[in-house]
């Protein structure tokens, strides 16, 4: 699933009648993301179990690293904010800033659906068994409109039924 992921989050910031621009700055992010994402301890990525308090507040400075080391480098500060942003959820329940709806940039909405659904489908520690594709879509369709932007939800769903 991985090698699909940048793929999939350009088609749907194409089908989302985003600019060229914000669909190559999505597809960037989705890979550089993973700055912050490297900070975070093994330990709480691989744990089996239910995070504490303190490892979810580890968890949550995720984006918000990624955007800090992504600002740093020139080159790479247009997408520092989609990093930052990509785990606000649609109803301003996410982190870090609490952001709802449009005030979530395009690009950070994208990802924020392709990554719930690369997790959905990939094996995890804390999940044995991953979720078929359309169980996956299934909670995706779920959640739209609380934790994801349902017009992206759309859009993927449209994806995916395309290939399948």
């Amino acid at each position: 699933m991985r090698s699909r992921f940048p793929t999939t989050l350009q088609i749907q910031a194409s089908r989302s009648s985003s600019q060229t621009t914000d669909s190559r700055r999505a597809g960037s992010a989705s890979t550089a993301r993973r700055a912050g994402r490297r900070t975070v301890p093994e330990a709480i990525l691989e744990k089996k179990t239910a995070l504490t308090e303190e490892e979810w507040a580890v968890i949550r400075s995720h984006p918000v690293v990624g955007g800090q080391i992504l600002s740093a480098a020139p080159a790479l500060g247009h997408v520092a904010e989609l990093v930052r942003t990509s785990c606000e959820h649609f109803d301003g329940s996410g982190y870090p800033d609490g952001l709802t709806d449009e005030e979530i940039p395009l690009g950070a909405r994208i990802i924020a659906v392709c990554v719930a659904f690369a997790a959905m489908t990939s094996p995890r520690p804390y999940r044995a068994t991953p979720l078929g594709l359309w169980e996956a879509v299934e909670e995706l369709r779920r959640n739209a409109g609380t934790q994801f932007d349902p017009a992206v939800v759309d859009a993927l769903t449209q994806e995916l039924a395309s290939t399948d």
